[in-house]
């Protein structure tokens, strides 16, 4: 078997990974239901691109790559990025539990879009150290099509103009994703677990997963500040 790189998202039944070989470049897609078994299982992926937070604060600032891609996706997508929790709120048992934390210590209330996340965001957290991030590391789907596009996408992903403009800009960096009204069209027979739209996030993050491969992979901010576990927060595009 040939060297590879994956792009993860994160979905109803755990974590869809879109496999991609370097040579000849194809692509399939899996589903795991946990992030340690996805590791476990992928011990010889050359780098894995993740849709998740990596490197948090514990005192309630916002994280400076979390301001600077909200920036580069104005007007229009910035609001896809959704700032990163302090590490300290990953415990919470519950939304109402992880408001009244964070208006306790950092004097503001968490989005239920956000909270949403939480769970996903803790156990990627769990597992991470300075070693695992030389190879594993965070990316922003709207983040990676911008910077293929050139500017940021113009339709909601989720719309049926916006699956059509990202297949599209896809497949002119040669991935050729199949055309799908849902996830049993990717993979029959599997958990329907994930939607079309975590189809097209994991492929763009399988791209520049290829793109660090490559050395051609960016960096959010270019000198990224450490987190108290040692994790550089940092997105890559």
């Amino acid at each position: 078997m040939g060297p590879y790189v994956l792009g993860i998202d994160g979905c109803r039944s755990g974590w869809l990974a879109c496999r991609l070989e370097v040579s000849p470049r194809q692509i399939n897609f899996q589903i795991f239901s946990g992030f340690e078994e996805l590791l476990r299982c992928n011990v010889n992926a050359r780098f894995v691109a993740v849709d998740i937070p990596i490197g948090l604060w514990n005192d309630g600032q916002h994280r400076s790559c979390d301001i600077e891609a909200r920036r580069l996706l104005a007007p229009h997508r910035s609001s896809s990025v959704f700032p990163a929790p302090c590490r300290s709120l990953l415990g919470a048992r519950s939304y109402i539990d992880a408001c009244e934390l964070s208006r306790k210590h950092f004097g503001k209330g968490v989005t239920k879009q956000s909270y949403a996340i939480y769970p996903k965001i803790a156990e990627v957290d769990r597992l991470m150290t300075p070693k695992l991030q030389e190879r594993v590391f965070e990316v922003h789907p709207e983040l990676c099509f911008w910077r293929f596009n050139r500017q940021p996408m113009l339709y909601r992903k989720k719309s049926r103009e916006g699956y059509e403009e990202r297949s599209l800009l896809l497949n002119a960096c040669g991935l050729e994703v199949p055309e799908c009204s849902n996830w049993r069209d990717v993979a029959p027979g599997e958990l329907v677990g994930a939607s079309r739209d975590d189809v097209l996030d994991a492929a763009v993050a399988a791209q520049t997963a290829y793109r660090m491969h490559c050395g051609k992979a960016e960096r959010l901010p270019r000198q990224p500040v450490i987190d108290e576990k040692g994790l550089r927060m940092e997105i890559i595009y």
